[in-house]
């Protein structure tokens, strides 16, 4: 019937009512959209100062890349008295376009529409990306900007136009301005890549990335002026040393390492703690002495300010720390990434962060976690998550995986290798570096893994 809409004759259109009706039923059930990142995550800048002070406050960002924060200080600027509006349509915005453009990468890489469909509803529905696109988190502008990554490239390999090709490295750019999970190297890793599929046409490559290296290495170049740090973000080593201490370094082995010099007393404090835990590790330096960034101990609502300048030098004292640890006592550092390995395996919706989303929609949740991911819990209690498994998607991701080296070997799909070059480097990256938001990074890949365990085997480009 002409009237009705064919789910497979515009998969677009079908898309669109399902991403609108499951919001719907979403906001009728209170899943509500929160702003609290804004002024409780560690990560964002001091609202006061994204509004009245953005520029100074990016220039002197040492612990951060830029680009989610200059995204908040432009609406909060541009629409001081609608901002939370804005901000909850941008990110329902960026959550569809993610489905539409994994639609769009299925069928470019010869899923069956009906499979593609299929898979990109179920994505679309899942409650992992429903309560991301309710959380003012980077979450959702990443997994939008990995996705357009493999859609330009795509694109570029189809047409080789070089707006494809500068628009492909220019989203990896910005994957670096956003979260400090990707740095440099993926950058230049992707550039080696297409430098060795495209041989012949090496030189329109390289012009294609020239830019947007530029702008990447650029940013590197002003941390490292300004505060010595070759990098993106300074918090590595309060990063290693939030978990690794604490939680597997036994007390009395922290104790014998600081009698015998090997561990500072810094070790004993927990790393990201408020100043007033600490003697001043440093001096601010004068050129610093007016940036309220660098000097405000606590946000103006009262949250800790962790770009302060000390805690640029705190991180550099618990790197030498976090090193120490991992050196004479390896077995913590092992330890560590077990629960990192853990964590990555459990649903997206499984996260602390995200509690005040899940509340209104947690028997949906917990259907879902169980019906496509198997959820046994090892305990009497149904939501105890440190003590459930997941054999399903276990067995997913890794089919996944398998899949997509299978993939690349056997055909010489540019598009495929960077998907499945993507999805190794989120992974072992972050659960090299995270222990506690590993699902989160495995969320982020799911339409990659998807798309490697529905795609023919054997495509070229």
């Amino acid at each position: 019937m002409s009237g009705h809409v064919h789910p497979l004759r515009h998969p677009y259109l079908f898309l669109a009512l399902v991403f609108v009706v499951s919001r719907l039923l979403a906001e009728a059930a209170g899943v509500p959209f929160t702003v609290r990142p804004l002024y409780s995550y560690m990560q964002v800048i001091d609202a006061a100062l994204l509004r009245d002070d953005l520029l100074s406050s990016l220039w002197h960002l040492h612990s951060q890349p830029p680009l989610y924060n200059l995204l908040l200080g432009l609406v909060l600027k541009l629409a001081p008295a609608h901002f939370e509006a804005i901000f909850y349509l941008l990110w329902l915005g960026m959550s569809f376009a993610s489905c539409a453009g994994m639609l769009w990468l299925l069928l470019r890489c010869g899923v069956k529409p009906l499979w593609a469909l299929l898979l990109t509803t179920l994505f679309c529905v899942s409650p992992g990306l429903i309560m991301y696109e309710h959380s003012l988190s980077y979450t959702s502008p990443e997994l939008l900007l990995l996705i357009l990554s493999a859609l330009c490239l795509a694109k570029f390999t189809e047409e080789f136009r070089k707006r494809w090709g500068i628009a492909f490295f220019a989203v990896l750019a910005m994957l670096i301005g956003v979260h400090s999970l990707f740095q440099h190297v993926f950058l230049l890793a992707a550039l080696g890549l297409l430098l060795w599929r495209f041989r012949p046409q090496r030189n329109i490559v390289l012009l294609c990335a020239a830019l947007p290296l530029l702008l990447v290495m650029g940013w590197y170049g002003k941390n490292w002026v300004l505060y010595g740090h070759f990098a993106t973000s300074s918090w590595g080593g309060m990063n290693i040393m939030r978990t690794l201490n604490t939680e597997f370094l036994k007390e009395e082995d922290r104790e014998a390492m600081i009698a015998s010099g090997v561990l500072s007393p810094l070790s004993r404090i927990p790393a990201f703690s408020r100043l007033t835990h600490y003697a001043t590790p440093c001096e601010v330096p004068e050129k610093f002495s007016r940036i309220p960034l660098l000097n405000a101990p606590e946000k103006s609502g009262g949250y800790i300010n962790h770009h302060h300048y000390y805690y640029l030098c705190l991180s550099d004292a618990y790197m030498k720390d976090a090193l120490a640890i991992i050196a004479q006592h390896p077995q913590a550092y092992f330890k560590r990434m077990g629960v990192a390995w853990w964590g990555y395996f459990i649903p997206a919706d499984q996260m602390f962060l995200l509690e005040e989303q899940r509340a209104p929609m947690r028997f949906y949740a917990e259907w879902f976690d169980t019906v496509f991911f198997g959820k046994i819990p090892l305990t009497s209690d149904w939501n105890d998550v440190n003590n459930t498994i997941y054999p399903v998607l276990i067995l997913l991701v890794c089919v996944a995986f398998a899949r997509g080296v299978q993939l690349a070997a056997s055909g010489r799909d540019i598009v495929i290798i960077f998907i499945l070059f993507s999805a190794f480097y989120v992974t072992l990256i972050g659960n090299l570096i995270e222990v506690s938001e590993n699902n989160r990074y495995r969320f982020l890949l799911e339409p990659f893994l998807l798309l490697m365990l529905a795609a023919p085997l054997g495509r070229k480009s």
